[in-house]
């Protein structure tokens, strides 16, 4: 009996085990200020501009606005507030956006994720050609 409860709870609570996958065609961007409902991001390349400004100033940076009920996950999948997203400037994301261009879901990206979504990006740019 003790094998079949353990084995039930074993079963329920691989759940919490979810693996994080990223959607092929999410956009991949740098946090770089958060206040809601906007957020501003910039490119994850390289810029002149930006490393001798010290960051300051972003030929690449954007302004871009979030939807009221804007689903937004850390590195570790658990759900954050958006009043926490300043606390990950600076971090690179993962966004889907809706019709309108409105951020509805958006995922602090782990460094192996990020590879993962470079190796993509480099592989179609190959495919292109």
């Amino acid at each position: 009996m003790k094998k079949y409860l353990l084995a039930l709870l074993l079963a329920l609570s691989s759940t919490a085990w979810a693996y994080r996958f990223p959607i092929d065609s999410m956009e991949v961007a740098v946090l770089k200020s958060a206040s809601f409902p906007q957020v501003t991001l910039t490119t994850d390349g390289f810029s002149w501009l930006r490393t001798l400004t010290l960051g300051w100033l972003d030929d690449g940076a954007k302004t871009v606005d979030m939807v009221q009920g804007v689903r937004i996950k850390d590195e570790n999948n658990r759900f954050i507030t958006h009043g926490q997203l300043q606390n990950y400037t600076g971090r690179i994301v993962a966004l889907r956006r809706n019709g309108a261009g409105n951020i509805v879901e958006m995922w602090i990206l782990t460094p192996q994720e990020n590879e993962a979504f470079k190796e993509r990006a480099a592989l179609l740019q190959n495919q292109q050609r």
